[in-house]
């Protein structure tokens, strides 16, 4: 430690943002965010957990009874949204890739799952919720967002955290399958947008929107390519929040069991969470 620094001392376990893939790491004292022990729990809550209550809480500003969506619902952020959606009080949608995950979101209190690999997203849309989303935490982009977009209410919004289904490594792994894509009909859906007006036909391709961080506006529905909120006295308290949920046993943060240690299994883990097998956040330990 620095020897002004006031908030941490050597030996204290913190988390922070800013660096990866490496045994040691220089930040700054502020951005140290003393946790009860290193773990690879600790780490997912930091970055994807962050991210999800940042993006639905703040941002999105969720609230009891409404219907909320996620996509890439068993993966490193969103199994986090999916408990938090729960735990508001809304009527969560959670879209997964094959059985072992739908079983695991289910065991979360998600009162409905749509397998992508095993039915076309858009008709179980049309099925489930005909009145539309109110939130869409969404981080699969491609043609499953386009297939979802639709859906939104006239008042509701899309918080984009990822757009993993259009990296060119996924393609050679899963042939496709992350896209989620669906042939149903836009048009049917309650939202009113459409290939050919409003706010699908006002998207701008996955990355400019996410690297960019491009609010797209129609009418009064949002969709957010930078999901963090504006005011930061918000989020370290919503990050406090975050943290008491995990420790008083109210919130799990999955890590999934595959073993990666050292710089050497850097390509390995980043092909295993490419390739879609992976429940929850891939961690690498040094």
């Amino acid at each position: 430690c620095g020897k002004n620094v006031k908030n941490v001392k050597v030996g204290d376990a913190v988390t922070f943002v800013g660096g990866a893939f490496a045994e040691y790491s220089t930040v700054a004292a502020s951005g140290c965010w003393p946790v009860h022990e290193a773990s690879s729990e600790a780490a997912c809550l930091a970055i994807s957990g962050l991210t999800a209550i940042g993006a639905l809480e703040g941002t999105g500003g969720m609230k009891k009874g409404q219907t909320v969506m996620i996509t890439a619902a068993a993966g490193a952020t969103g199994h986090i949204g999916v408990q938090l959606a729960v735990l508001a009080g809304c009527t969560v949608i959670a879209t997964c890739g094959g059985p072992k995950k739908a079983a695991a979101l289910k065991r979360l209190g998600v009162q409905h799952i749509i397998d992508y690999k095993a039915e076309d997203v858009g008709e179980a849309l049309q099925r489930i919720c005909p009145d539309g989303l109110d939130i869409v935490y969404e981080g699969v982009g491609g043609p499953l967002r386009k297939t979802i977009l639709p859906f939104l209410k006239p008042d509701g919004c899309m918080l984009c955290v990822g757009y993993i289904s259009q990296y060119p490594h996924t393609a050679q792994h899963q042939n496709g399958a992350a896209n989620g894509h669906s042939h149903a009909a836009s048009k049917a859906a309650p939202g009113g947008a459409s290939d050919d007006g409003s706010l699908l036909a006002a998207m701008p391709p996955d990355h400019e929107l996410m690297w960019q961080g491009k609010t797209v506006e129609h009418g009064q529905q949002r969709v957010y390519g930078s999901v963090w909120p504006k005011d930061r006295d918000l989020l370290q308290k919503l990050k406090q929040r975050l943290f008491d949920l995990y420790y008083s046993g109210k919130l799990e943060a999955w890590v999934d069991p595959a073993k990666f240690h050292g710089v050497g299994a850097v390509t390995d883990a980043m092909d295993f969470m490419l390739s879609g097998q992976a429940l929850g956040k891939v961690v690498i330990s040094f």
